[in-house]
């Protein structure tokens, strides 16, 4: 594929949440960077870390923050430990990181364009993408005020042109998880927390998981309990 179907592709992916499309045309070097982010920080703010100790609890107990965490490794990662996380592939970890903040979005008016690629070497171009009604916090019938221009970088690999999901989508990809923003608290039972601004609407584990499966595709691995 040349960079312009890349983009494409993944433009068209990002405009109905297609979690997996986009993974697959995801760069090596962004996919193990955002995993090893998101384990870090998973287990800094779970206390789990030997370094750091409880010093990122963020005035949580450790029970808290234990039940948070394994709320968060179930519902987003459908995984019961860190270790597991760990073994995940980088791509599926990815879909499932995209999945779970595609699916908190509300419909959106359209999709990014692509203006043009500009060429900054042999290894790496730049696709620029205009947005309206896909710019993050456009809503269906409510297109952005004023188009949003942003670049996407592409790098060549061994299998062809891959993304740094670095701007172009509805999402912000290269945060990750917000600790505990989909946590299952043992006090409050099944629901899934909204904290830190995260705009996430609180409702049950099933229906979360539910959700987050129709975005990841027929040929991804269900979410929900075998």
């Amino acid at each position: 594929m040349s960079p312009e179907d890349v983009v494409r592709t993944i433009l068209d992916a990002d405009a109905t949440g297609r979690a997996l499309d986009i993974a697959k045309l995801a760069h090596p070097d962004f996919c193990a960077d955002l995993k090893q982010r998101q384990v870090f920080s998973l287990k800094a703010q779970s206390g789990s870390d030997a370094v750091l100790g409880p010093s990122a609890l963020e005035g949580r107990s450790i029970d808290e923050a234990r039940a948070l965490l394994r709320g968060t490794l179930r519902a987003v990662f459908d995984v019961a430990s860190i270790e597991e996380l760990k073994a995940i592939d980088s791509v599926s970890f990815v879909e499932r990181v995209l999945a779970a903040l595609y699916w908190s979005l509300p419909p959106r008016a359209g999709r990014g364009e692509l203006l043009g690629v500009v060429r900054r070497g042999e290894e790496e171009v730049h696709g620029v993408i205009e947005q309206r009604g896909s710019a993050p916090g456009a809503v269906a019938g409510f297109p952005a005020k004023y188009p949003k221009v942003v670049v996407m970088t592409l790098r060549k690999t061994e299998e062809g042109w891959r993304s740094l999901l670095n701007g172009g989508l509805a999402i912000t990809a290269h945060h990750g998880i917000p600790f505990g923003a989909r946590g299952i608290t043992e006090r409050q039972g099944p629901i899934i927390e909204q904290r830190g601004g995260t705009g996430l609407d609180r409702c049950s584990t099933d229906e979360y998981l539910r959700r987050a499966a129709a975005y990841r595709g027929p040929s991804s691995p269900d979410l929900s309990e075998p």
